[in-house]
């Protein structure tokens, strides 16, 4: 043989005894490390001390969707009568002046008072409803009336209106000036 060829044999040679060297190795440092990684964890394990207090609770979740509507329940007992002695709606902007009694008693008339035209409402409460020392509570009707600056007021006093009749004003303040206006519809109530 030559000497080139012994190189070339040589060479193969030591590329062989290295690889197997290489293989060796690697093989040999996985299983040392997969034993120490379990005399680790059984180091920890044994290591361990009590168990410490429970956490705090974390925060609620969303609230998940509604579920259905439940059957409908029996109808309840009838309730109390109210005690309200007088209740009238009164639509002022009809002609005549329109009172709804027949639906909330309390009430039989309305009327304005002559010579005062416009604003002033005289309501005749039905027998056995004394307005003299009643603290009568009135609303606007902004369905039936015509303006936004509108007031209703009843007085616990008559000025214009016979004795026994509740009087109730009404005032528009369009353009900040307050004047008596006939286009005020009103609710009151005699508690």
């Amino acid at each position: 043989m030559t000497r080139r060829s012994l190189q070339g044999l040589a060479t193969i040679a030591a590329c062989v005894a290295l690889f197997v060297a290489l293989v060796g190795t690697s093989s040999a440092a996985a299983q040392s490390t997969n034993s120490q990684q379990a005399s680790i964890s059984k180091k920890h394990k044994a290591k361990r001390g009590p168990r410490g207090k429970r956490g705090k609770t974390g925060a609620t979740g969303k609230t998940g969707p509604a579920g259905p509507a439940g059957p409908a329940g029996p109808a309840g007992a009838a309730g109390a009568a109210g005690s309200a002695k007088a209740y009238a709606t009164v639509e002022s902007v009809t002609v005549p002046v329109f009172l709804e009694g027949t639906k909330h008693p309390g009430f039989t008339a309305v009327s304005r008072p002559g010579g005062v035209p416009t604003g002033v409402y005289c309501l005749t409460p039905a027998s056995g409803v004394n307005v003299v020392n009643a603290s009568p509570i009135a609303s606007v009707e902004w369905d039936t009336s015509s303006g936004f600056d509108l007031l209703v007021e009843p007085l616990t006093e008559v000025f214009e209106c016979p004795d026994g009749t509740l009087e109730v004003r009404t005032y528009d303040f369009e353009g900040g000036t307050v004047e008596l206006s006939n286009d005020v519809s009103f609710s009151v109530l005699l508690p």
